[in-house]
């Protein structure tokens, strides 16, 4: 992370996935104070809106059922 005033949001369906998430970054930056780790199904719930400047999604989108919906939350 640069900037203090800079974070990173961490989404997935998984729980769990969130924890091996949260314990990587400690581990690497000593602290987790500036990430935020959310357990979310993109299928049934939106993100929030004009939360982020950037995504970044890695072995998500094939598991969207509606890429249409999850895309316009994306937008907002």
């Amino acid at each position: 992370l640069g900037s203090p005033a800079e974070r990173v949001e961490a989404y997935d369906i998984s729980p769990a996935s969130l924890d091996v998430c949260r314990e990587a970054v400690i581990k690497r930056f000593g602290t987790d104070e500036r990430c935020g780790f959310h357990a979310i199904d993109l299928n049934r719930e939106p993100l929030p809106v004009a939360a982020f400047d950037a995504i970044y999604t890695t072995g998500t989108m094939h598991h969207i059922e509606k890429l249409d919906v999850c895309f316009a939350s994306i937008r907002r």
